[in-house]
C-alpha cells in the first residue's frame, strides 16, 4: 500500500497517465493556463518514472528543416534553462560522407535562417 501522502487526489479536473517529458509538460502547460486541479500519476516515482523518457539521452538540438520544429526546439531550451536539473553539454554530429557533410550544411544553414544563435560549422581542413 502506497503512503497516504503518495496517493493521487479523489477528484482532479484532468488526469494525467505519465511522468514523461510529455505528460509532465503537459501538466505545466495546462497549470500555467490556469488549470490547478491536474494530476500526474506514474508506475513509478516522478523523479525517475521509469517509462520510455529515462531511456532518452536527454540531447535537445534546434536544428531542423522545419522552422515550425526548430522554433518549438528552441522553446524548450528556453524553459528547460530554469529548472535546476538541465545541464548543456554541447551536441556534436560529424559528417563521414560528402552526402552526410552537404545534409550538415544545410541542416546549419536552416538553423541560422530561423534565428538559432549557438552553432557551429566545421569543415574537414579546421
Amino acid at each position: 500500500m502506497m503512503p497516504e501522502e503518495s496517493l493521487p487526489p479523489e477528484e482532479a479536473s484532468t488526469l494525467i497517465v505519465g511522468a514523461g517529458i510529455v505528460g509532465c509538460s503537459t501538466a505545466y502547460h495546462l497549470t500555467e493556463r490556469g488549470d490547478d486541479e491536474v494530476t500526474v500519476i506514474d508506475m513509478g516515482e516522478i523523479e525517475a518514472p521509469g517509462g520510455s523518457t529515462v531511456h532518452a539521452p536527454g540531447g535537445l538540438v534546434e536544428t531542423s528543416p522545419s522552422k515550425v520544429m526548430t522554433e518549438f526546439a528552441s522553446y524548450s531550451r528556453e524553459l528547460y534553462t530554469d529548472l535546476d536539473a538541465f545541464q548543456t553539454d554541447g551536441f556534436l554530429e560529424l559528417a563521414t560522407s560528402e552526402r552526410r557533410w552537404q545534409q550538415a550544411k544545410r541542416l546549419y544553414d536552416y538553423s541560422k535562417s530561423f534565428g538559432v544563435p549557438d552553432g557551429e560549422l566545421l569543415s574537414p581542413r579546421r
